[in-house]
């Protein structure tokens, strides 16, 4: 999101090594408009066959705008695991929030009761 609080267009955040991003806090968000299949407003590159987390969020909040079919809030094009503890994933037109390749982890701890 710019400083003015207009959500950014495309990919808010890029992950194209083997570390990790780790999102945490109730205050952060993290919002983007991105209508690519293959991308989203947090997208994790290929980076050969590491199986470490590449993204783990523990808080905070996701969110891909775009009201359209094709919109991912996450992709994996790693072989890296998503590891989502806490916080919120959200997208507003897609089918599916999260987009990996076929040979991506996601895991996902669920907080209701």
């Amino acid at each position: 999101m710019t400083a003015d609080g207009t959500p950014t267009i495309g990919v808010a955040v890029s992950n194209t090594r083997t570390g990790v991003i780790t999102i945490s806090g109730a205050d952060t968000v993290i919002t983007s408009a991105n209508v690519t299949t293959t991308q989203g407003t947090v997208f994790i590159a290929s980076s050969g066959t590491a199986t470490a987390a590449r993204l783990t969020m523990n808080g905070g909040t996701i969110r891909n705008t775009a009201d359209n079919a094709n919109a991912r809030t996450v992709y994996n094009a790693s072989t890296g695991a998503v590891n989502i503890n806490g916080g919120t994933v959200e997208a507003t037109g897609a089918v599916l929030p999260f987009g990996t390749q076929a040979r991506a982890r996601l895991r996902c701890k669920d907080h209701r009761r």
